[in-house]
């Protein structure tokens, strides 16, 4: 189980953009887009991902071991992630809920389990969204986290402070990819799914540097900790 929500990281996550150009790549021909992310820990690759594609939707994200996220889009949303284990059995799914082209609800839902998870989202006039966390359990366990956006980009949320490049994302051309923002206090993998640029800095972590391509795409990403090989 831990292992596939290190997966959900890329895609399942805690909070949802400002941006309200969710549709921005809907009209766009076929561009780049990643195909494979490797992550190296101790110089030895540790976690394999293959993206697959219908246009420029993300249809599935698979790991090695066979670990798989599939998207359903409508339209130019993603609506609900199924999320299946190594036997291809449906473990979990996520449904979202949107008004105006925003995410405003994700609900979590075990499939082989009780679990039940609902986080409802507020956008606020200053670019800040709130989010309210409720996981129901005996007893429920809530918690609301106000974080703060500019740009398409987290810049603060729980006293932690982010900074930017100026170049592309991996998933700068995913249909749907705005309504996704990944927090990296939540994320294993710290792939900034939804962002529209790549973290640098932040509060008390370490600095991450790139290798870009001739395009401004990164291919390797480095934080002194692990490495992140990103293929097109």
């Amino acid at each position: 189980m831990k292992k596939i929500f290190f997966l959900f990281s890329i895609l399942i996550l805690f909070s949802c953009s400002t941006n309200n150009s969710a549709n921005d790549n809907a009209s766009q021909p076929i561009s780049v887009l990643v195909n494979k992310i490797i992550i190296h820990k101790n110089n030895t690759p540790d976690v394999v991902f293959l993206f697959s594609y219908n246009g420029n939707k993300l249809i599935t994200v698979t790991d090695q071991d066979g670990i798989k996220i599939k998207n359903i889009y409508n339209g130019d949303n993603i609506i609900k992630q199924e999320i299946y284990d190594v036997t291809n059995a449906i473990n979990y799914t996520e449904d979202y809920t949107y008004s105006n082209n925003r995410i405003i609800q994700k609900k979590t839902t075990g499939v082989t389990s009780s679990f039940l998870q609902i986080i409802n989202y507020t956008y606020n006039s200053d670019g800040s969204i709130i989010s309210d966390f409720t996981l129901y359990s005996n007893p429920n366990i809530t918690s609301t986290t106000t974080s703060h956006y500019m740009n398409g980009n987290l810049i603060d949320v729980g006293g932690n402070y982010y900074t930017y490049d100026l170049k592309n994302t991996p998933f700068k051309n995913i249909t749907g990819k705005n309504n996704f923002i990944n927090l990296l206090p939540y994320s294993h993998y710290n792939l900034n799914f939804g962002f529209s640029n790549n973290m640098l800095t932040y509060t008390n972590g370490t600095n991450t540097t790139y290798q870009y391509n001739s395009q401004d795409y990164p291919i390797v990403k480095s934080d002194g900790t692990e490495t992140i090989e990103y293929l097109y």
